[in-house]
């Protein structure tokens, strides 16, 4: 975990990579919470955060899911959707003096059916079906464009699975 200084010239001279979480239940409804920080504050917005430096995907899935909304997604349950480019005016920290910006992988699985509850930077969770959050100028156009034909932020889409390698804080080792 980087110190505060640190996260705050990271955000202001690079990028970051995140993971957002696509949780639908059995009737096709997307679990979203409303932010109460930057970026993106006051908007309706998939789960999601940035992926630490040596975490794996399965490893950042789970810190995320957990942390957001106390339940644990399964890796192995997750599909990845594609990676998003996210770019906001504004930071986490207030300073008028640079924006942030994310390369984000979209994950989708089925969200548990009951236990998760928001963490402090959501002030609220709800369920929402895909045609009510597309008309609703509350929810955030990054979340929108997960559910449109042809985002203008996607880089690349997929249908994979994640594999949970690393989850005991190895490095994958990829062989020849």
């Amino acid at each position: 975990m980087l110190a505060t200084a640190d996260f705050r010239e990271l955000v202001k001279n690079g990028l970051l990579l995140a993971v957002d979480l696509i949780l639908t239940d059995a009737e096709g409804r997307v679990l979203m919470g409303k932010r109460q920080n930057a970026p993106a504050r006051g908007f309706w917005f998939v789960p999601g955060g940035r992926i630490f430096k040596n975490e794996t995907l399965a490893q950042a899935i789970q810190r995320v899911s957990s942390t957001e909304l106390s339940v644990a997604i399964a890796p192995a349950a997750v599909t990845v959707r594609g990676l998003f480019l996210h770019h906001y005016p504004d930071n986490v920290f207030g300073d008028p003096g640079f924006d942030t910006c994310y390369w984000v992988i979209a994950c989708q699985a089925a969200l548990p059916e009951e236990g998760f509850r928001p963490d402090s930077q959501h002030e609220d969770l709800r369920l929402w079906d895909p045609q009510s959050l597309l008309a609703d100028p509350t929810v955030h156009r990054y979340t929108k464009n997960y559910f449109v034909a042809d985002p203008d932020n996607l880089f690349f889409a997929c249908q994979a699975p994640v594999e949970p390698v690393g989850l005991t804080g190895e490095r994958p080792v990829r062989g020849s």
